[in-house]
């Protein structure tokens, strides 16, 4: 929050989908910001996001206008993916003094090492919302995993249904790299079935696939995600860790998780309270490192590294084999005829291929039942 006395930063929303809403409920809510303006190549989308949310909030079709009238303190970042590099590199120029930049953190791992490495050496602050990292219950299992609860840690297993790697991995999979610590993921390797052509979120993402990585150490990581896959939750998603003492279960967003060492299992609960989660706490830190002159690049760097382990699954199921990390470069975009279909590469709008955001939701399991 602003210290008594000093102007609210004044913040540019740049996309008016979910994720820039989500920026501006926050900023309206957060005395320490003004919502300056709201830009959307869609005049309709910008036009809605500002009656809904921020009636009277200037609007604009066109980013380098908004930001050359405006000139903000802060620039949300809430295009689709591919965009997030050209963005930030503009806003950067502009002199912005943070940014927040929805993940995946762009399109490709080129742009999005050099968006991350911009922003340290110009030493600009950055928040990447992970949800994950801002609600009680899954902070408190990291915690846990991390101090050793479990014993020395063996196998992470995520299941997640109705989604793709791309738009879901990068969530759980930062979780496990946070989880992770100093251990890094070395080998990846992964099957992919792209046979009913589904796009979601700019991207061309897999039916099913089952992705495999392991650490330094030898903790294997294996996520499972498709279309229809069964999963024992209620929620569609799991997260499970097994160590060398327990097991630890997670079902996402839930305020709980499940953990057995040996002695019965025990449900821990940790509802947010008044703590703000989301959107809202990831803005206040930013706020809170623009005040103080300081910078956390630790989750954008988680991001980064679980957007790295995405892309060489994707590179592993197109090429057959393993692939390993560090990756040194981006790999030149895929060739091929107009029917081929390679996850994780950008869709062109308008092109062929299902839009997974329009599927009937998928089937689960009850906690108990097969997967």
């Amino acid at each position: 929050m602003a210290d008594k006395g000093d102007p609210p930063l004044r913040v540019l929303v740049v996309g008016a989908g979910s994720g820039g809403r989500l920026s501006i409920a926050a900023v309206v809510d957060d005395a320490g910001y003004e919502l300056a303006g709201i830009a959307d190549r869609s005049v309709e989308a910008a036009a809605a996001a500002a009656s809904d949310l921020a009636p009277g909030t200037p609007t604009f079709t066109d980013v380098g206008q908004a930001l050359a009238d405006l000139r903000p303190d802060v620039v949300c970042v809430s295009t689709w993916a591919p965009s997030h590099r050209e963005i930030t590199e503009r806003a950067l120029a502009g002199g912005v003094r943070g940014l927040l930049v929805e993940k995946p953190l762009a399109g490709t791992m080129n742009d999005a090492r050099a968006v991350l490495e911009t922003l340290e050496s110009q030493a600009v602050p950055v928040v990447v919302p992970h949800g994950l990292m801002s609600m009680p219950a899954p902070l408190h299992l990291l915690e846990e995993v991390r101090s050793g609860a479990l014993g020395r840690l063996l196998n992470v297993q995520i299941d997640c249904t109705g989604w793709d790697l791309i738009n879901a991995g990068i969530h759980w999979l930062q979780f496990a790299v946070a989880c992770l610590g100093d251990d890094p993921v070395t080998i990846v390797e992964c099957t992919a079935d792209v046979s009913t052509r589904t796009y979601r979120d700019g991207f061309m993402v897999e039916t099913a696939a089952v992705s495999t990585a392991r650490t330094t150490s030898g903790v294997r990581i294996e996520v499972r995600t498709g279309d229809d896959i069964e999963v024992a939750s209620p929620t569609g998603t799991s997260i499970a860790f097994t160590g060398e003492r327990g097991t630890a279960v997670y079902q996402p967003w839930e305020h709980e998780y499940r953990i057995d060492t040996g002695a019965g299992e025990n449900v821990v609960s940790r509802p947010p309270g008044a703590q703000p989660t989301g959107h809202r706490l990831y803005l206040r830190r930013l706020h809170e490192q623009i005040a103080a002159g300081t910078t956390d690049y630790a989750i954008p760097r988680q991001s980064l590294q679980a957007l790295e382990i995405i892309r060489a699954a994707y590179l592993a199921a197109r090429e057959g084999g393993t692939v390993t990390l560090p990756l040194p470069e981006d790999a030149s975009a895929p060739t091929g005829s107009d029917e081929d279909w390679f996850p994780g590469e950008v869709h062109v709008p308008g092109s062929f291929g299902r839009d997974g955001r329009s599927l009937p939701p998928p089937r689960t399991t009850p906690p108990g039942g097969s997967s």
